[in-house]
């Protein structure tokens, strides 16, 4: 009788060891996955007299390979009178990307355009159009919560952007985002 308990004991317990693996398989990015991913966010601010800047960037991307996957994307922003629009393509080098838990390192660029609010000294707030590029390098993780549901976090760690004023001369800056002020918090889904 004992052994008939331990047997059907040991057969439960590989039953259940191989639900675990089928369940948890389907988490990750493989070869071939498609998947969509957005982030939307509302941030203080003074620019333009408004208390808050709100930012909605939708993404669609695709794997290469098992480490490397393709994304495009579109980026826009509002702040009273201050707004934005950039549409970005990138690529990405995934660090275990199968697993629950991934990491990723990326470079985009982007291009679009904007209005902005300029404070002369003489003439007070004039608003301008500009166009702008923006080469970004940055890293990310990923945590799979399903086998399609995935909470995302970026940052981008280097960013170099040009912007160029209607009638003006290009200005471009540099930033090394270390202070964590750049991070993106979103939300993906896998095909």
């Amino acid at each position: 009788m004992k052994k008939i308990i331990l047997t059907a004991a040991a057969v439960f317990a590989i039953s259940f060891a191989n639900a675990q693996d089928k369940k948890d398989s389907g988490m990750g990015l493989a070869k071939g996955d498609v998947y969509v991913t957005g982030s939307l966010s509302s941030k203080s601010s003074s620019v333009s007299g408004s208390d808050t800047a709100t930012e909605f960037a939708p993404s669609v991307g695709y794997f290469l390979t098992d480490n490397i996957s393709l994304e495009a994307g579109f980026f826009t922003a509002k702040n009273g009178d201050v707004k934005s629009s950039l549409f970005g393509i990138g690529a990405a080098y995934n660090f275990n990307a199968k697993n629950q838990f991934s990491s990723h390192v990326s470079l985009s660029l982007a291009t679009g355009s904007g209005t902005d609010i300029y404070d002369d000294p003489m003439m007070g707030p004039i608003l301008f159009d500009y166009k702008a590029t923006s080469l970004s390098l940055g890293y990310g993780v990923r945590y799979f919560v399903s086998n399609h549901f995935s909470l995302t976090a970026d940052v981008a760690a280097l960013n170099y952007t040009s912007v160029t004023p209607d009638g003006g001369d290009a200005e471009s800056t540099t930033e090394l985002g270390l202070n964590m002020s750049n991070i993106s918090l979103g939300l993906s889904y896998k095909f």
